[in-house]
């Protein structure tokens, strides 16, 4: 099949409808198969019950598209200086000469650049006194999660939409190194994606109360007392590098 002009969009649509449906590029599904599995699709979504259905283009799906063989070079590149048609958050790119033959699979690259990334370190720290110490028993996590992210500029020409995203290292031998969900990141804003948990850095929150306020009150017949909470963060790297 040759497509003269092919569009696609780009961005995270609203899919709910057909979450259990896997797209037919992916699963090699013919076009029967394929409207069977939509029609079976509308029918359960009528049904009270319907949720926690596998995620479309779910992580496993992104396993195999990882794999997939690059495009030929034949396939153009839209140029960085066009200007994308986009609807909100959801973008149109035209691509041009599309041989597509029988049974095969496809990748599509909106662009190629290089771009320079910094490796960061997250944790997400939460209150560490629970309401359930005064209840005579103590929910305290030993330490915080920590993980091993890498931060970048979109230095594009064009907006990064809300997609699921893969890691690798290396240019000839892809090593898979992690995949997380790129979010929505405007022309030159920053964002990150996480790689893995960074189980040699060590993060442990510490609070205890310093003082109390004897005066209590009453809010739906439940007596409350004023704490001012004293916290320690401490951080610990296991790491052979800084």
């Amino acid at each position: 099949m040759n497509v003269d002009n092919l569009f696609c969009i780009v961005g995270f649509p609203n899919v709910s409808k057909f979450v259990s449906v896997t797209d037919p590029i992916i699963s090699g599904d013919d076009v029967q198969t394929f409207l069977q599995r939509l029609q079976q699709c509308e029918t359960e979504s009528a049904q009270p019950n319907y949720h926690n259905r596998a995620n479309v283009m779910s992580n496993s799906v992104m396993m195999q598209q990882m794999v997939m063989p690059m495009p030929s070079s034949t396939i153009q590149v839209p140029d960085d200086s066009q200007q994308d048609t986009h609807v909100d958050d959801l973008h149109l790119y035209e691509f041009k000469n599309i041989l597509l033959r029988k049974k095969e699979r496809l990748m599509l690259p909106i662009f190629d650049i290089e771009i320079p990334y910094r490796d960061v370190y997250h944790c997400k720290i939460g209150a560490a006194t629970s309401t359930s110490i005064y209840y005579g028993y103590e929910d305290k996590k030993d330490f915080e999660e920590v993980w091993h992210s890498v931060e970048f500029d979109n230095v594009s020409d064009f907006v990064w939409t809300t997609a699921p995203i893969v890691i690798t290292k290396g240019q000839l031998e892809q090593q898979f190194i992690g995949q997380d969900k790129l979010t929505y990141t405007l022309k030159g804003s920053t964002t990150f994606v996480n790689l893995t948990k960074a189980l040699d850095v060590r993060v442990q929150l510490d609070e205890k109360v310093s003082s109390t306020n004897s005066s209590r009150f009453v809010r739906s017949r439940v007596n409350y007392q004023t704490d001012q909470i004293e916290g320690k963060i401490l951080v610990v790297n296991y790491k052979s590098e800084e």
